[in-house]
């Protein structure tokens, strides 16, 4: 089993901010860098958002001394630390130095699945224990009791087909491991997740990065700032791909192409808002270690509160080499990490007040059918 020894749990001061952090399954490593650069610069987090990739990170990123677990993880994970029937075959290869990850689909083990109905194409019974292994009943009451910070994670419901949101002020320590687990899982190639008389698979289904939560967060709490990681390039980088072969080939490319699509949808609909009502807007005009106009700002209750939006992206350079994100080498992690940790970009920077919030969040609501919680 991976893992490190237990040191004691504990947190760094946690500033005015809230973190959100996107799925991109492999890709997550260079997010876990970028976390690791914002919290030695500028503090932890009162609260994290995490979808897929960005929920398994999203506990250890609360309890900020434990961001060398974090790393550790990421950069000794296996396909057998996550598959027990594993859909893919992987491979790795290097230009100028730098590797490429491809995963091709296991057709003899997909048609045996189809045939005996099972309901994936892959199990990750492996994943659900290295959850429990290393986000321990410990760490959760010091999140939860002690240090009361809230840990959130974006399922989808695959019977309604919306998105939710569980956080850590409504459920218990298992039931939490369940929802990142079930967040982490990426249909069709995993496992889903069946609780309370539902079906839950990966939070990217329906919504890769949950920005309009998290700002809804921000302004409830009276936080300042709301960071955005994103563990993929919002251009959506072309792999040649052709339609003759196996109709698998297509599925393939399908479930490639939608993240990145929903992505940008979550992250637009983010930035209009701040657009809505002339709120102040800056592209990339702060420095990333910078907390921006908000700063230092208490809420108090009135329209006037500003909570600023920065958004971190993950180069088109380094996002080309790793397109298959369920594809695990422990090398080509450790390269996207340390890129996230020593290069972190300087973000896009967006302001929002609350009254335009509030504006846009009611048309986000009546149009999307957007349900957003009310936080305690």
């Amino acid at each position: 089993m991976i893992g490190i020894a237990d040191k004691a749990v504990g947190q760094v001061a946690p500033s005015n901010k809230v973190l959100i952090v996107s799925g991109g399954g492999a890709r997550g490593a260079w997010g876990v860098g970028v976390v690791e650069h914002l919290i030695q610069t500028s503090g932890g987090y009162n609260a994290v958002f995490g979808t897929s990739t960005g929920s398994l990170t999203a506990p250890l990123t609360l309890l900020t001394r434990d961001t060398a677990r974090m790393a550790f993880l990421y950069t000794h994970v296996t396909k057998d630390s996550i598959f027990n029937v594993d859909p893919f075959k992987t491979t790795e290869t290097y230009t100028n130095g730098l590797p490429t990850v491809t995963t091709t689909m296991r057709g003899g083990n997909a048609v045996f699945r189809l045939l005996f109905g099972k309901e994936s194409l892959g199990e990750t019974k492996p994943l659900l224990n290295l959850i429990h292994h290393n986000f321990t009943p410990v760490r959760y009451d010091s999140i939860k009791n002690y240090y009361h910070l809230h840990l959130n994670v974006a399922v989808t419901n695959m019977v309604s087909g919306h998105a939710e949101i569980k956080n850590s002020d409504e459920y218990s320590y298992s039931d939490m491991c369940d929802w990142i687990w079930a967040s982490a899982n990426e249909p069709i190639w995993m496992s889903y997740l069946h609780k309370d008389d539902s079906v839950y698979s990966d939070g990217g289904t329906a919504e890769v990065i949950p920005v309009v939560e998290g700002l809804n967060y921000a302004f409830q709490k009276g936080m300042d700032t709301v960071d955005v990681i994103m563990n993929d390039s919002p251009q959506g980088v072309a792999n040649n791909w052709s339609s003759k072969g196996s109709w698998l080939n297509g599925l393939e490319r399908i479930v490639e192409i939608m993240p990145t699509s929903i992505e940008n949808d979550d992250i637009s609909i983010g930035i209009l808002m701040t657009q809505l009502h002339d709120v102040q807007t800056s592209h990339g005009g702060h420095d990333a270690d910078n907390d921006g106009p908000a700063s230092g700002k208490k809420y108090d209750g009135h329209s006037n509160h500003i909570v600023v939006l920065r958004v971190y992206t993950m180069p088109d350079s380094i996002a080309m080499h790793y397109r298959d994100e369920l594809g695990f080498f422990a090398d080509a992690m450790t390269i996207l990490l340390n890129d996230g940790r020593h290069k972190t970009p300087a973000p896009e920077v967006y302001a929002i007040d609350y009254k335009s919030f509030s504006s846009s969040a009611n048309y986000v609501k009546k149009h999307l059918k957007y349900k957003m919680k009310e936080y305690k």
